[in-house]
């Protein structure tokens, strides 16, 4: 039996079948205030429902973007793999989301072949983006930035990046 008013039925597991050993009653977390109307209550026990459980939304909206082989598993383990560290910079993302809260790392992929690459911090991910994920503008951006660096260092920051990649392909 129901234990109260505000008590609902909330899935245990997804893959067992539905049936008594699988669900439970928990009381709701958002009451409806006096003189809320229910699309304001609805917005509240949504929010509240998404605080709960992150990792299930974050789940489903990665499933949804770059299909269903690519879910927060997935996405995890990426993340272990690269330390939670951008890709390209090596640096914990910074910028932060709605809430107020850091974003998580963006998930870099071929937009042609909808392949995975790796996971960028926003800011880099953006930068591959509006520069057309094309190698040649890349290449003539640092050419540029060194060209006009302040302390006249630019070529030999050059050289230390050619020699970077030269080290680590």
């Amino acid at each position: 039996p129901r234990p109260g008013r505000r008590w609902r039925l909330y899935g245990i597991a997804r893959s067992p079948p539905i049936g008594p050993t699988n669900y439970e009653w928990k009381e709701s977390s958002v009451e409806k205030l006096p003189g809320e109307d229910t699309r304001a209550y609805a917005a509240r026990q949504r929010l509240a429902h998404r605080a709960m459980y992150p990792n299930s939304y974050k789940d489903s909206n990665l499933r949804k973007t770059f299909g269903p082989g690519f879910g927060f598993d997935q996405y995890a383990a990426v993340a272990d793999a690269q330390n939670n560290l951008c890709a390209i910079s090596g640096r914990h993302e910074t910028a932060l989301g709605n809430s107020g809260e850091r974003k998580h790392l963006a998930v870099d992929h071929n937009h042609e072949t909808g392949v995975i690459r790796q996971l960028l911090t926003t800011a880099c991910n953006t930068a591959l983006g509006l520069l057309g994920d094309d190698v040649p503008t890349l290449a003539k951006a640092i050419l540029y930035l060194a060209k006009h660096d302040p302390n006249g260092e630019g070529q030999q920051k050059v050289d230390a990046a050619v020699s970077y990649l030269q080290r680590h392909p």
